[in-house]
Order: C-alpha cells, then sequence, then structure tokens
C-alpha cells in the first residue's frame, strides 16, 4: 500500500481527483447500476493514454503526464453518455489534443473533459450530459461536496469553485421565488451529483483557469450567470459545460489584466516545472 501511495504522490491533487472519480464510476456502475458497457470505459480510458503518450512524443516533452489523462478520461466516462464508440473515442482524444493544441501563456486554454463534452454538445446530436443520473441524494452530495472542497483547496482553486457555486445557487433560488417554485426544487437541483463534479473538478482546473484571486472569482460568477441563462432561458441541459467553454477563451485576457501568480504542480507535489515543455 505504502508503495502504491509513493506512485500516486499523494501530495500532489491530481491523487485525490484520481481517487475520488474512480470511486464514483465505479458507485455509478455497481449500485446505480448505470448501463455502460464496461469494454466502451476501458477504450475511452486507453484512448487518452494513447494520445497523451502521443502528445507527450510529438511535442518532445519530458514527462508523460499520465494522471491529467486519466482524470479526463474518467469525467468522461463518469458524465458522457453517447451511444456511438467511434464518436466517444474521437471526443477522448480531442480533449488530449486539446490541451497541447489550444494555448496561451503556457496554459492550455480549455479544460479537457469540458471542451470535448462542449464540442459533442454543439456538433453531434448523440452526445449527452444527464444531470439526473446520479440522483440527488444527501449522503452522495455530501461525499462530492467534502471531497471536492478538499481537491479544490489543494489545487489553490477553492476560490473560483465558491464564487461559481454561490452564484448559481442564488440564480436558482432567485429564479425560483419569481417563477412561484418551491424551494425544494433549487434545493433538489443543488445535490445532483452532475453539479458538484463540475464545481470541484472541472471549473476548478488550475492549468486553465486565471491565475489571480479576482480574476477567478469573475471567472466563477461569469461561467454561473451564462450556464444559468442557457439552462433557464434556451433550456439547453449542458448549459453550464457550453458556458464554461466560451469563458474559458476569456481566461488569457483576464491573466493580462489581472496579473497573478502562475499555478505550477510541481510547487506542490516536487515535480519538474510544468509547461508546454514538460507535460500537462
Amino acid at each position: 500500500m505504502s508503495g502504491l501511495m509513493q506512485r500516486l504522490d499523494m501530495k500532489d491533487p491530481r491523487a485525490y481527483q484520481l481517487m475520488v472519480l474512480s470511486s464514483m464510476l465505479l458507485y455509478g456502475l455497481i449500485w446505480l447500476k448505470f448501463s455502460l458497457n464496461p469494454i466502451s470505459l476501458f477504450l475511452i480510458l486507453m484512448t487518452v493514454l494513447l494520445s497523451q503518450l502521443a502528445a507527450t512524443r510529438f511535442w518532445k516533452l519530458s514527462k508523460f503526464e499520465w494522471r491529467s489523462a486519466m482524470i479526463s478520461g474518467l469525467s468522461l466516462c463518469i458524465l458522457m453518455r453517447c451511444p456511438s464508440l467511434a464518436i466517444s473515442l474521437g471526443l477522448a482524444a480531442i480533449a488530449i489534443f486539446s490541451k497541447f493544441i489550444f494555448r496561451a501563456n503556457g496554459k492550455h486554454i480549455f479544460n479537457p473533459t469540458n471542451f470535448a463534452l462542449a464540442l459533442g454538445l454543439i456538433t453531434t446530436n448523440q452526445v449527452s450530459v444527464v444531470p439526473g443520473q446520479w440522483g440527488s441524494g444527501a449522503t452522495l452530495a455530501f461525499f462530492i461536496l467534502c471531497m471536492g472542497i478538499f481537491v479544490a483547496n489543494k489545487a489553490c482553486r477553492s476560490d473560483i469553485s465558491i464564487a461559481f457555486l454561490g452564484t448559481y445557487a442564488l440564480a436558482l433560488f432567485v429564479h425560483a421565488s419569481w417563477v412561484g417554485e418551491s424551494f425544494q426544487e433549487p434545493l433538489h437541483r443543488m445535490q445532483t451529483g452532475s453539479l458538484l463534479i463540475f464545481t470541484f473538478f472541472m471549473i476548478s482546473d488550475p492549468r486553465s483557469t486565471p491565475d489571480s484571486r479576482v480574476g477567478r472569482i469573475i471567472f466563477g460568477v461569469a461561467t454561473a450567470l451564462i450556464g444559468f441563462y442557457l439552462q433557464t432561458t434556451h433550456k439547453i441541459p449542458g448549459g453550464l459545460l457550453i458556458a464554461l467553454s466560451f469563458i474559458s477563451l476569456l481566461t488569457p485576457l483576464l491573466d493580462f489584466l489581472l496579473v497573478g501568480e502562475k499555478f505550477e504542480w510541481n510547487r506542490i507535489s516536487g515535480g519538474i516545472q510544468n509547461g508546454i515543455r514538460t507535460g500537462t
């Protein structure tokens, strides 16, 4: 066990992300009886790892960052529903390569999982993200919330998660009051596993969010408001995913206007310098 913990490097926030996401996938398969093909899940995970390896070789990086690739793969397995295996594997590869193609100031612009899901939602009619698939149980929500806060704090990105979730919750309750809904409805939506995964494992990605705290708060608030608008006005189930993709385009501008300290994985895990030449 100690050898496994050492290989995972438990000082790195990604190790905890891997543990939580793996546990959630197993929970969905075993307890919630998700009708997912284990072979398809395996192929998605192999695709992200092979894509990361290919990118590492092509861009001549000094380190193969398998943890980042596995986080993207597990997130896709948990959130993405698509009957086409070809599309699923294509989006898995696109998620990884997007980190290396769309870059600014040594950072990738988009969260890879979010980019792939938003692209699938916009360009195909086969990709879906079902918010209610995890149910809205308080126990599951409490588990994801606790682990999510822990991981986001370890990655120094709890501020963006709090800004997003607080704004989104306020928008839900104001809307419920405006249309005369019971407050049980926004509470129900706040407890969905998909929303909490988005809050603590996607929008809080330290490699695709603004460097400054003020920039991150703006980023989180804007994503919540635009995503809420898309969901309520245009009835787009993946409104938050699409909103995050568009807001991510503003990260380079926010970094330029609001200068902050750039996040580096090595400050936490003791690894080598991150960036386009050393992996991501």
